[in-house]
C-alpha cells in the first residue's frame, strides 16, 4: 500500500475519478512511477499502488449498461493473475469512451516500457481490490510525510454563496405595492357598481323594447329507400396441380465445425483474411489465415489471450472463441471494417457451467 503524496522526481500523467473498480467507488491517478487506486468509501485505507511491470494485458470493452470498461490482469507475488476492472461511470448526456481510450494507451505504453526493462513486477493488492477483511478504522489519523512541490492535495468542495440581506426588504417592498393596487382596484369598482347594488340610478330609466321570435317550421322530405342490386357471385377456378411438376430441391445444411475434444484451443473464423498473435503472455506465436483456423496452445492453466486484426476494409463478422476438452469458453466478435479485437479467458481448472460472450461494433 503506498502513499498520496509524490517523490520529487514524480509528475502526474492523468487522474479521474467517479470510478467503479471492482465494485468499489474509486478514482484513479497514473503517475510517471505507478498507477494508484483510491477508495472512497473507506477513508482510512491508503491508496493501492500498481507498479507498471505488473500490468501484464490492458484491454478495452462495455458493460451492459453500455458503459466503457477498462479490464488489466495483474501478476500477484503467488504466480497467480488478478483482474481490475475499471468502469468509467457516465452520467445523464455525457460520453466516456475517449477517456477510457486515453487511459488505456497510456497504460499500455508504460507497462511495456516497464517490462522490457525490469521484466514482469508482481503487485501485492490488497482489500477491498480483492477479497478479503478490510481493517477497520482505529480513529487515529495516518502518518502524512513532509510536503513537497509535487503534492497531490484533493480538492475542496465548493462553498455556497450567502445570500444578500437586501433580498428579503425588496421581496417585502413588492408584497405592500401590490396589496395596495388590489385595495385601489376595489374600490373604484364599488363606486361605479354601487347605483345597480342599491337599486338607485343616476338618470332617467330608458326601457329597450323586447323582441319577440316567430318560430319557423322546416318540413325535412322523407328519404324513399333505394334498392341496391347485390352482385352475382362468380365461380374462381381452382388450379390443377400437375403430378409431373417440378419440386424444388431443399437446399443441404452446411457443415457443422468439428471441435477438437481434447487440449486448450484457439477457434478464428473470419469471411476474408485475418492475422494476429494467440497464446499466453509468457508464449505468444503469430497466426494468419483466413475464413477459418483452429490454434492449440500447450497449457492447462492460466491467462489465454488472442489479437487478430482483419486485413480488408468490410464489415463481415469476426469471432474469436476459445475452447477447453471441447467446451466453449469464451466467444468474441467484432464487424469494424480492418479492425483489431483483442479478447483473453482465465482457463479454469473444470469445465465452467456458462460461456463468456464478449461483441465488439
Amino acid at each position: 500500500m503506498g502513499s498520496p503524496y509524490l517523490s520529487n522526481n514524480e509528475t502526474i500523467q492523468l487522474s479521474t475519478h467517479n470510478l467503479v473498480i471492482n465494485t468499489i467507488p474509486a478514482e484513479a491517478i497514473l503517475t510517471s512511477h505507478r498507477l494508484m487506486l483510491i477508495d472512497y468509501s473507506h477513508p482510512q485505507i491508503l491508496p493501492q499502488d500498481i507498479p507498471f511491470g505488473a500490468v501484464e494485458t490492458v484491454t478495452i470493452g462495455d458493460n451492459s449498461a453500455k458503459e466503457p470498461v477498462l479490464s488489466l490482469s495483474v501478476a500477484a507475488p503467488d504466480g497467480a493473475r488478478h483482474t481490475i476492472g475499471m468502469v468509467f461511470t457516465q452520467p445523464a448526456r455525457t460520453k466516456r469512451s475517449a477517456e477510457r481510450d486515453a487511459w488505456a494507451a497510456k497504460l499500455k505504453e508504460m507497462s511495456m516500457a516497464a517490462m522490457q526493462e525490469h521484466g514482469v513486477k508482481s503487485a501485492d493488492l490488497l482489500p477491498p481490490w480483492v477479497p478479503g477483511e478490510i481493517p477497520a478504522a482505529d480513529g487515529k489519523e495516518q502518518e502524512k510525510p513532509a510536503q513537497s512541490e509535487n503534492v497531490y492535495r484533493p480538492l475542496k468542495p465548493a462553498q455556497k454563496r450567502n445570500r444578500p440581506a437586501s433580498t428579503g426588504k425588496s421581496q417585502a417592498v413588492t408584497i405592500g405595492a401590490v396589496l395596495i393596487i388590489i385595495i385601489v382596484a376595489v374600490v373604484i369598482g364599488s363606486w361605479f357598481l354601487a347605483p345597480s347594488i342599491w337599486g338607485k340610478t343616476a338618470g332617467p330609466s330608458v326601457q329597450v323594447p323586447t323582441p319577440t321570435s316567430t318560430p319557423v317550421v322546416t318540413t325535412i322530405p322523407t328519404a324513399t329507400p333505394v334498392q341496391t342490386p347485390l352482385p352475382t357471385p362468380v365461380a374462381t377456378p381452382v388450379p390443377t396441380v400437375s403430378v409431373s411438376a417440378a419440386v424444388t430441391p431443399v437446399p443441404t445444411a452446411a457443415p457443422l465445425v468439428k471441435i477438437p475434444q481434447t487440449g486448450v484451443w484457439v477457434h478464428v473464423l473470419y469471411d476474408g483474411k485475418f492475422v494476429g498473435t494467440v497464446g499466453t503472455s509468457g508464449g505468444l506465436k503469430d497466426i494468419t489465415g483466413s475464413t477459418e483456423g483452429f490454434y492449440q496452445i500447450p497449457v492447462a492453466q492460466g491467462m489465454l489471450m488472442a489479437t487478430v486484426q482483419k486485413q480488408d476494409n468490410s464489415g463481415n463478422v469476426l469471432t474469436v472463441e476459445f475452447y477447453k476438452d471441447g467446451t466453449l469458453l469464451k466467444s468474441s466478435t467484432m464487424k469494424t471494417p480492418k479492425g483489431t479485437l483483442e479478447t483473453q479467458v482465465e482457463i479454469p481448472t473444470s469445465v465452467p457451467t456458462t460461456i463468456a460472450r464478449n461483441v465488439t461494433a
